[in-house]
């Protein structure tokens, strides 16, 4: 079995031996294996490897120098001691996802599970950039984004579910995760804000909340929506035995309570005056 790790600086492996991204030829060579390996077991056409490696601008005689590339692989592959992994299509070329195991296609499969314990074994990935070889491809920049919008979505989903059935702690850990991913997700905010209002922390979910709205106006224009305005809210006015404050977050919830009663920051309409006033006599 030939391993092709593209979570990070990409390396092929089989047995004790390897071959890093300088190991695997020319840039554009490597890359040839790079987007065979991600759509490990699906045929890709040449036309579709040109356009990805020349974005949409392959030269007139792409079809002999990818011909090349292909060739140089798979002397550099029989070198691993692996013969016949790099097969032949109509029009196109496959990696055999018998004798080929890819992280990254295995990082997907488990995003798309529905245990917590699987996926929380991707938390740790996320440290290693997907084709960091490749920090300007085009074709590269797809794929991070299209692994950073599954990511997102299996950590709010996670997260939700956590909070449903009363684990605060991991629904707080998947939140914070997906809000890696996407800085402005209300969702991702939504969910971290009940996780860590029911965990007993109310003043960090009730920054967490000042926080996106800091970028939402900062980077688009808009407040959050209802629907996290109407959560800030419901935080802001559940009573608790013994409230706690950090001074650092306590000063930053005043604040906002003062511009809020001044009229001089706007959360969410009619009332929130009161609420301004309510949370400075708590505090």
């Amino acid at each position: 079995m030939i391993e092709i790790e593209l979570m990070g600086p990409t390396r092929v492996s089989c047995g004790g031996a390897s071959l890093a991204a300088r190991g695997l030829g020319g840039s554009k060579q490597r890359q040839v294996l790079e987007i065979l390996a991600i759509e490990l077991g699906n045929p890709v056409s040449k036309d579709s490897l040109a356009e990805r490696l020349w974005d949409d601008q392959p030269p007139r005689s792409y079809i002999a120098t990818l011909e090349s590339y292909v060739c140089g692989l798979r002397r550099r592959l029989t070198a691993l001691g692996r013969r016949h992994v790099l097969e032949t299509t109509v029009g196109g070329y496959v990696l055999d996802p018998a004798r080929v195991r890819v992280d990254v296609v295995d990082v997907r499969h488990d995003l798309d599970s529905e245990d917590p314990s699987v996926l929380a074994g991707t938390l740790d990935l996320r440290a290693n950039a997907l084709l960091s070889d490749d920090p300007y491809a085009p074709w590269a920049n797809q794929e991070r984004e299209r692994l950073s919008t599954q990511r997102a979505r299996a950590y709010v989903a996670a997260a939700h579910h956590a909070n449903e059935i009363g684990d605060h702690v991991r629904a707080v850990q998947f939140a914070k995760a997906a809000g890696l991913e996407r800085t402005w997700s209300e969702p991702a905010t939504q969910e971290l804000m009940e996780g860590l209002a029911r965990a007993g922390n109310h003043a960090q979910a009730l920054l967490e909340y000042q926080n996106l709205r800091t970028v939402m106006r900062d980077e688009l224009g808009v407040e959050p929506s209802p629907a996290t305005q109407a959560i800030y809210m419901s935080i802001l006015c559940r009573e608790e035995p013994e409230p706690t404050y950090d001074v650092p977050i306590l000063l930053s919830l005043l604040k906002n309570a003062l511009d809020t009663a001044t009229g001089r920051a706007y959360v969410g309409g009619a009332g929130m005056a009161e609420l301004g006033h309510m949370l400075l006599a708590r505090a």
